[in-house]
């Protein structure tokens, strides 16, 4: 089988999200099952070295308002895909785009797979604190309503990241759509797996791995948190490892709060933190999966989440191999942290349980569900 990755950024060495890690590893365990995979992209960050043991095939134009479907894009793809003679496309932009190749998959007979990699209701954590709220909030529903229904009709598959997503998708489809259309849940493949860890070589160290964005990671509130905590925990540290465009506003509020042992490493491969920290901190707004939860199981390194997303609950068994935060409950979070800090055998209880239950996510099993997938798409598109 010859599987197509349609995604918005190519795959680099130094990968900075959770669709381009996802992509990553699903596209080598299917390699690894004997499938020919390719991926298609329309952006690259420059001077970054990209993932070469992938074929990986840049469009003519770049994606944006005016390129996305472009007539040279779209002469492009249509020679690809019967070139390399593509069985099933695995469009990682649901979320976001149109699926702009409908008439050109319906004349080849090739199955196409939406996936969302977000809450299809994420939007409305976006303008929280925004003026105007309402009628924001009102017009992007209506907006995704038409995405979401145009992929339902154009793809032959959606994809959720969680089934306690289907609902949020679910309401901005036709009731005939929802009767119709294909709907399936599948979480992200853990990239790692479970580590043989040395909990007696772990920091005293709360980690934050994500991007430095206000509207949905909200690591401004992992500030507010450390404020709290620093004073009683000064033989612990706060390591931030990503980067964007918030940072700078990070680095001041961090000033002008006089924070200690906080310290930013900008994009980095998150290994190495999730080895030597001692719990993941997570205080996003939204998430659609939170695959950052299940990378810090897998090297012993104790989750803590807001229960701001369905799917936290995927991952994370309150109490037994990490904790959960009412949403946005500053000082409960700051309560549980303190718990967690001040008894060493209660994180290794934790981290062991995360241990073995990353296992869910491993590279085999959520394998099986898209090769599974894969073979019904390709069998009623005969």
């Amino acid at each position: 089988m010859k599987i197509l990755y349609l995604v918005d950024n190519a795959l680099m060495r130094l990968c900075k999200g959770g669709i381009g890690r996802a992509t990553e590893v699903c596209a080598r365990e299917m390699m690894a099952r004997g499938h020919d995979v390719v991926v298609a992209y329309w952006n690259r960050k420059s001077g970054e070295e990209i993932v070469d043991d992938i074929s990986q095939f840049a469009f003519p134009d770049k994606k944006n308002r005016t390129h996305f479907e472009s007539e040279a894009n779209i002469l492009w793809f249509e020679e690809f895909i019967a070139e390399n003679r593509i069985d099933i496309i695995v469009f990682q932009c649901g979320a976001g785009w149109y699926f702009p190749f409908t008439k050109i998959t319906k004349k080849f007979r090739i199955p196409v797979i939406s996936v969302l990699h977000a809450d299809p209701r994420s939007y409305l954590s976006r303008y929280r604190t925004r003026r105007f709220r309402w009628w924001n909030t009102f017009t992007k529903f209506l907006r995704q309503c038409r995405k979401y229904r145009y992929n339902c009709k154009s793809c032959d598959c959606t994809v959720l990241l969680s089934e306690s997503l289907r609902a949020n998708f679910e309401m901005h489809l036709s009731r005939n759509l929802i009767k119709t259309g294909k709907v399936v849940a599948i979480p992200n493949t853990a990239p790692f797996p479970a580590q043989n860890v040395d909990f007696s070589s772990k920091k005293n160290e709360l980690i934050f791995v994500g991007r430095m964005s206000f509207a949905d990671k909200r690591p401004d509130y992992m500030l507010k948190i450390w404020q709290i905590l620093q004073g009683r925990f000064t033989d612990w540290g706060l390591r931030f490892v990503g980067d964007g465009d918030y940072m700078p506003q990070m680095r001041k509020t961090v000033s002008e709060l006089a924070l200690g042992n906080v310290f930013f490493e900008g994009f980095r491969q998150p290994q190495k933190y999730y080895k030597e920290g001692s719990i993941l901190c997570m205080t996003s707004a939204n998430e659609s999966f939170g695959l950052v939860l299940v990378e810090a199981q897998a090297f012993g390194c104790v989750p803590v989440a807001f229960e701001s997303f369905n799917a936290v609950r995927d991952i994370i068994d309150d109490g037994k191999n990490g904790m959960l935060v009412p949403a946005f409950d500053i000082e409960k979070y700051a309560e549980t942290l303190a718990k967690l800090m001040a008894d060493r055998e209660l994180r290794e209880r934790l981290a062991r349980q995360g241990l073995k239950d990353v296992e869910r996510f491993s590279p085999k099993n959520i394998g099986d569900k898209w090769e599974a997938l894969f073979r019904e798409l390709c069998d009623k598109s005969k």
